[in-house]
């Protein structure tokens, strides 16, 4: 399908995943400090910050899917109005409960996957590379900008964050309605899936590298998405002001996107399973070692290392879910992966907030019960390691001699 300007609308489309990115992480460390001033304690904290990721769990496919029937930008629009609005009633809860609801309004936006299926409608397959990659260039700069940001003006106005973001997404939004080109609705695409049949059976419940791939990442973001929310506080626990956390992290963001490359790269060379149990290894050790830090320079230095090894092996598991399945099946296959990879971030929150309330003597002094978590995540990255190195390693192996047999 043409459109009149594909890179003006490649830009104003980064700029909505920018401003999308940056409203997750303008209030990624300030969150659970506002929950539990709304008076939540680790775990009813923990539920509304997972309450976003379950919305996206319930939301993303059905909102893909409309907008292959009715068109990308006006599915854009009203996803993104239903954010905004979240947004907005996320600044003004009264109570831990309103902010539960709030983050489920918020959620239900779900409109990422739209942004990334009209870049993909914009450019053919020898330019969609490029195209998604300045798209995801916008992604990773929102969300460095945004941890400052938030931690700026969250010393100003705890909930002033939500505000700042408001205007964001109203200024996207503007853009967006007034100079995207809309494309009609994907009439053809459509068509084209309703006659490849799919074997659920076969396709995805039969592949044991699919299978044990999905598993491997929702243990990666279960862990990641708990130590994410719950580092500010910690930090404060240990001296640090949530602004100047949030200042320290801006390179720790940079260095787990160098770690993306270096994941990549080695993935592609010697196999996406053995980067995968690279940065597991380094990422679960380090875990190990941060439970017993006791200054904010340990924490900074350790957590960099940590961050680093995650980075390392992310970027090969979404690689290796498209690997392991079929062509035909890779649309379904990553809407599956994804659906799972959002329930286990909204889980990680709400578990290793249940734990955490275990073991922390008030809602403010969280720092033993953290100490805590941090030993179960480094366990489970490590456990993680050792499924990877004996059947991930040999069901990819698998998967590449069939390749080349049928090649």
């Amino acid at each position: 399908m043409d459109s009149k300007d594909p890179k003006k609308n490649l830009q104003i489309l980064t700029f909505a995943a920018f401003v999308r990115m940056l409203g997750i992480s303008i209030i990624d460390f300030i969150l659970v400090i506002y929950a539990i001033s709304l008076g939540g304690d680790p775990f009813l904290s923990g539920i509304a910050v997972g309450m976003f990721s379950i919305a996206q769990v319930l939301f993303q496919i059905p909102v893909a899917k409309l907008s292959d029937r009715i068109g990308r930008k006006k599915t854009l629009l009203m996803g993104m109005t239903i954010y905004a609005l979240g947004t907005f009633l996320c600044g003004i809860s009264r109570n831990i409960f309103h902010l539960t609801i709030f983050r489920f309004i918020q959620g239900s936006g779900a409109y990422i996957s739209v942004i990334q299926a009209f870049i993909g409608d914009l450019f053919p397959s020898e330019k969609r590379g490029r195209a998604m990659s300045y798209y995801q260039s916008g992604v990773t700069i929102g969300y460095a900008i945004g941890l400052p940001l938030g931690g700026f003006c969250a010393s100003i106005f705890l909930n002033l964050p939500f505000f700042v973001n408001l205007g964001f997404i109203l200024t996207s939004i503007i853009l967006i309605y007034i100079f995207i080109d809309d494309l009609p609705p994907l009439k053809q695409r459509l068509e084209h899936n309703y006659e490849h049949k799919i074997n659920y059976r076969e396709d995805f419940f039969k592949n044991k590298l699919y299978l044990l791939t999905i598993f491997t990442d929702c243990f990666v973001v279960f862990v990641f998405s708990s130590l994410l929310v719950f580092i500010a506080p910690y930090a404060q626990t240990l001296g640090l002001e949530t602004f100047e956390f949030s200042i320290i992290m801006v390179p720790l963001v940079f260095l787990m996107t160098f770690g993306f490359f270096l994941g990549g790269r080695y993935g592609d060379r010697v196999g996406r399973s053995n980067a995968i149990f690279l940065g597991l290894s380094i990422a679960g050790t380090f875990l190990l070692i941060q439970a017993v830090v006791s200054t904010p320079f340990f924490l900074i230095l350790i957590a960099a290392v940590v961050i680093m090894g995650i980075g390392i092996a992310w970027p090969t598991i979404p690689a290796l879910i498209l690997d392991s399945v079929s062509e035909q099946c890779r649309a379904t296959g990553s809407s599956i992966y994804n659906v799972f990879r959002y329930s286990a971030n909204a889980l990680g929150p709400i578990i290793m907030g249940y734990i955490i309330g275990i073991f922390s003597t008030s809602p403010e002094d969280i720092g033993t019960g953290v100490r805590i978590s941090y030993i179960i995540s480094g366990i489970i990255y490590l456990v993680l390691c050792i499924i990877v190195f004996i059947f991930l390693r040999r069901y990819e192996m698998e998967k590449k001699r069939l390749c080349s047999s049928q090649e």
